[in-house]
């Protein structure tokens, strides 16, 4: 009867709030959940994902409080490393261009007052 089950629950799926049921068959001890988009999964995280750090809050210095994956599973005895944020805008510059094309400090200060690399807070 597994077609006739199909077509009773998708009928009253059709009237239901994905949220609130999301909601009632947790509280229930359902391992329930609705599909999101990304955007909703890091923007409006599900608290459960939250409280067992499989999306954390990390603060970027350009951007503010981002949201990004953390653990994805739980292992006794074993701690993830922390998460960090991405590099900011022209961060490592100075370095790059140091290692790979042996810019000396005062090419690099050239570069940035021309407009050409930088970061945020170098200023043209």
């Amino acid at each position: 009867h597994e077609a006739e089950l199909d077509a009773l629950l998708a009928a009253w799926c059709a009237t239901q709030d994905a949220a609130a049921v999301e909601a009632a068959l947790g509280a229930r001890g359902v391992a329930a959940a609705r599909v999101v988009s990304l955007y909703d999964a890091y923007n409006e995280p599900n608290p459960n994902f939250t409280a067992r750090g499989f999306v954390v809050p990390v603060t970027h210095p350009e951007s503010g409080v981002n949201m990004l994956p953390g653990a994805p599973w739980k292992i006794d005895g074993v701690r993830p490393g922390p998460l960090r944020p991405s590099p900011g805008v022209g961060e490592h510059s100075r370095q790059v261009l140091r290692e790979e094309l042996a810019i000396t400090d005062e090419e690099y200060d050239a570069l940035v007052a021309s407009g050409t690399t930088g970061t945020l807070y170098e200023s043209a």
